[in-house]
């Protein structure tokens, strides 16, 4: 562990990202956590999401759950313990940061590098991080030419400014961020700007860092200054697109202003997750806030915005507010955040744009009789009132996000043309959503956890601009809207609404929508008009136990790639079309087909077989159908499936699909790769009485280069040549092939098969993943996950030139060829294993070759292991080949 530790601004975030650039690609995987300070107090998960980053990042894998801070912690040293990482945490500021992101050196591999970046020397010396580095400022050369590269774009500066330059470094003292704010508001002016300029900087004291950088400030329009104010109070860290919408609706022309902001330094523009995100350096949010404060030092109740919370609890609890203020932050210690409130306290600020209340358990004294309707912004986690006040129309509102209140009714409505959030998510008395057709411009409705919600207004199914609605946990929600005509919408989010009963209608094409979400419902079918679903991607619909129709014709969707339809017991008639009358028919229309659909998850459904119509899913390569308990057959598959899993399907008896492939015979479909029979004792699989044909493996495996099929059973096929057994389960099982047995002299290997049997895996694990190596280097591995099945098979084929140039080496070198079977958990699982080889002759044109025969050839001397041994000079050999091919 490495500690970096100086003032704000004085370069700390910059060297460790340029130090992870340099060796980012030294170690097995890295992270570089950014912003840790900030990111860690965001609502109550700030630290489970950095542990998923760190996760995410370093695995590769972003489907990783982390549910709280304990989990994260065994995850990340379970799965990162034997990795050699680089991780970066940047801006920490509290011990206990430390302990949940990066723990303990065992935590992580050896080799592993951890670099720490923070204001505070102190934290590190407690946590015993014994490798410190004391960021400096730059001497005059390095503070040079980054000031030259702001000033004047270049590493060099412009004849006539040698004088100026020195004044110009002088002041910014050696920080970077003064030089980069400095020269980048000198940048492009002529002389007599700089002279004029730099004589005002003479009238700041040195040290006075906060100062240096308010010359940038004033030198803005007062716009933009406006802008600055509201960024650094209130919106450090937001979204510039929602930002932008806000100031533009004050009439700050927010969008040049904040580019303006950009290019002088004082707030920089950050790229994540396909958003722009506004930041600034912690000194210019401390500079543009002590800005505020110099309005009215000793009366804050006359600033134009408060956040500071000694400052807003004075001017609240005593009822100090004047139309002064503009915006309000309120944000108390965990400790002490509980404040009383009068009923008038927001009644003398008329000119109240912005009101944040993130953290307070505010106590009002006889309700709330006003709220601005200048408000822009009502950010109001919490709220206790059970009414908003009568006069209050949001008319000029953005954004309104009550979160978790008691709001039960908002009385006449809201009146805002320009809202475009509502969030009342966790509103656990709210019983109905208002009429909503006076806010057409709204984007967003969120309504999770809303428990006494029982349907939504007709208005919310045609807001034209509506991108999101999600209504997760509603648990007594009912009724949608009888149709949806929401030509914007992107996201649907049905999950949890456990009495929810109806689809509505679908009115209008809908192509932004890419994925649908319907779970624990009651909805007993999908209207056929889904198919105005015209962008849709992916369906997922779970625990939905009254479904019986489905529209068969969704598949008609072009751009649809995966759907999923799981636990629904009473969803018996797949392939069944929903008619005009609602009643489902066999769909018997030959284009009723998907060539994009790529995943079709039907497990735990009650169909008894697949219809014909599936084989038209030319696209299709993954189809789940795990514990589909009345499932009885399958006789229909599409022609390019790749993996198909019946694990627990009892009742199957009927797949001829399985004969073909577990006896190695030519099958239909040419890139069918595994087939899992976990549970189904009823199927029949028939691995055949002798060694595969090597034609019908040459022919097998030209669209693919291996087939695995798991099934119920116990014995290794009898006809494998190299077997072996254990008395005991254990953890791993080695076959070891002598070259001079088994070679056969001229042919080429052309495929392995490979099989073991597993006994039942131990109480408590999820997922084994079984590697299978030859001298150590592996050439395959499988997941097996957890069965009730006392024994269970795994019969693979491998082919292709790796394997026999492989296999070849160990011959040629005269070594034995060790094919070992081993379990990552090490867990005693594995009861036998064998491994079989066939070969090729390349000069006899794939003849095949009896099961016994004496075969006699002249070889090369360098191909003879046992005389590489001796020296000897014999030329020729005899070798005979028994069994097998």
């Amino acid at each position: 562990m490495i500690g970096i530790f100086g003032i704000g601004g004085i370069g700390k975030t910059t060297i460790a990202k340029e130090m992870y650039n340099r060796i980012t690609n030294q170690f097995e995987g890295s992270c570089f956590l950014a912003n840790v300070r900030e990111s860690s107090k965001q609502d109550q998960g700030g630290l489970v999401k950095l542990q998923k980053t760190i996760l995410s990042d370093i695995l590769k894998d972003s489907s990783l759950k982390v549910s709280n801070v304990d989990r994260g912690i065994n995850l990340i040293t379970e799965r990162l313990c034997r990795k050699r990482i680089l991780l970066v945490l940047d801006d920490v500021d509290h011990l206990d940061q430390l302990k949940k992101l990066c723990g303990r050196c065992d935590w992580f591999g050896s080799g592993s590098r951890i670099i720490i970046t923070t204001r505070d020397e102190g934290l590190l010396t407690k946590y015993g991080v014994s490798l410190k580095y004391p960021m400096k400022e730059m001497d005059h050369n390095e503070a040079l030419q980054l000031f030259s590269q702001h000033a004047f774009k270049s590493d060099k500066h412009i004849d006539g400014f040698a004088d100026l330059l020195e004044d110009a470094l002088h002041y910014a003292g050696g920080l970077p961020l003064a030089l980069k704010v400095i020269g980048s508001n000198l940048y492009g002016e002529d002389v007599c700007y700089w002279k004029s300029e730099l004589e005002k900087y003479k009238r700041i004291p040195e040290k006075e860092i906060q100062e240096k950088l308010k010359i940038s400030y004033d030198g803005l329009d007062d716009s933009t200054k406006k802008v600055f104010l509201d960024i650094a109070c209130f919106f450090k860290g937001d979204k510039r697109e929602y930002v932008t919408k806000i100031l533009d609706s004050c009439g700050f022309s927010a969008y040049a202003g904040i580019k303006k902001l950009n290019d002088k330094c004082l707030i920089t523009i950050d790229q994540y997750d396909g958003n722009q995100y506004l930041w600034m350096h912690d000194l210019l949010q401390d500079m543009g806030r002590e800005i505020v404060r110099q309005e009215s030092p000793k009366e804050p109740g006359k600033c134009s915005r408060l956040w500071f919370d000694k400052d807003v609890r004075e001017v609240l609890e005593k009822n100090k507010g004047t139309e002064q203020i503009e915006g309000i932050l309120i944000d108390l210690p965990w400790e002490d955040c509980m404040i009383r409130l009068g009923s008038e306290v927001f009644a003398k600020m008329e000119s109240l744009r912005i009101l944040k209340i993130i953290s307070c358990r505010e106590i009002f004294c006889g309700g709330l009789k006003y709220l601005s309707n200048e408000l822009r912004v009502c950010d109001w986690l919490g709220c206790s009132l059970e009414f908003l006040p009568s006069s209050f129309h949001g008319k000029k509102l953005i954004v309104l996000n009550i979160k978790g209140s008691n709001i039960t009714d908002f009385g006449t409505g809201l009146q805002s043309k320009n809202l475009t959030r509502i969030d009342l998510s966790y509103c656990r008395y709210l019983t109905n959503i208002l009429d909503l057709s006076s806010c057409p411009n709204l984007e967003e409705l969120v309504l999770d956890g809303c428990t006494r919600l029982a349907e939504a207004h007709d208005s919310v199914g045609f807001l034209d601009k509506l991108v999101e609605l999600r209504l997760e946990g509603c648990s007594n929600f009912k009724k949608l809207p009888s149709s949806f005509k929401l030509r914007s919408l992107e996201l649907l989010k049905l999950e949890g609404c456990t009495s929810l009963e109806n689809f509505p209608e679908i009115e209008c094409e809908m192509e932004h929508l890419k994925r649908v979400v319907i779970e624990s419902t009651v909805i007993q079918g999908l209207p056929s008009s889904i198919t105005y679903l015209t962008g849709l991607e992916e369906l997922f619909i779970n625990g939905c136990k009254s479904l019986v129709l489905f529209p068969i014709n969704i598949f008609q969707l072009e751009h649809l790639k995966d759907v999923t339809v799981i636990k629904c017991p009473n969803f018996v008639n797949f392939g069944q079309e929903v008619g005009h009358n609602g009643q489902s028919m066999p769909c018997t229309q030959e284009n009723k087909i998907s060539s994009s659909l790529a995943y079709l998850n039907l497990s735990d459904c009650g169909f008894v077989s697949l219809p014909p119509c599936i084989e038209g899913f030319v696209g299709l390569s993954y189809l789940p159908l795990r514990d589909c308990k009345q499932l009885e057959e399958i006789v229909h598959l599409p022609p390019n499936l790749e993996q198909v899993d019946v694990t627990g399907c009892m009742l199957l008896q009927c797949f001829p699909h399985v004969s073909t492939e577990s006896s190695f015979g030519i099958t239909e479909l040419k890139r069918l790769k595994l087939i899992h029979l976990s549970e189904c004792n009823k199927v029949d699989v028939n691995v055949g009485n002798q060694a595969p044909n090597p034609l019908l493996v040459q022919e097998r495996f030209r669209e693919k280069d291996s087939s695995r099929i798991i099934y119920p059973g116990s014995r290794i096929p009898e006809w494998f040549k190299y077997c072996k057994e254990t008395t005991s389960y254990t953890n791993s099982i080695e076959i070891e092939i002598d070259p001079n047995e088994s070679i056969c002299f001229g042919y080429q290997i052309m495929a392995l098969v490979l099989c073991f049997v597993l006994g039942t895996l131990p109480v408590g694990c999820r997922i084994e993943t079984i590697t299978i190596s030859i001298n150590g280097q592996s050439i395959t591995h499988a997941n097996i996950w957890p069965s009730k099945d006392q024994h269970r098979v795994l019969l693979q084929y491998i082919a292709g030139n790796s394997i026999d140039q492989m296999v070849s080496r160990s011959y040629r070198e005269g070594n034995n060829m060790r094919f070992t079977f081993g379990s990552d958990r090490k867990k005693a699982i594995f009861k036998s294993a064998g491994v079989h080889l066939i070969y090729r002759n390349d000069n006899l044109s794939d003849r095949i070759l009896p099961s016994s025969m004496m075969v006699s050839m002249t070889m090369d001397p360098d191909w003879n292991p046992e005389q590489k041994r001796r020296g000897s000079s014999a030329s020729s050999s005899i070798m005979e080949i028994q069994g097998g091919y």
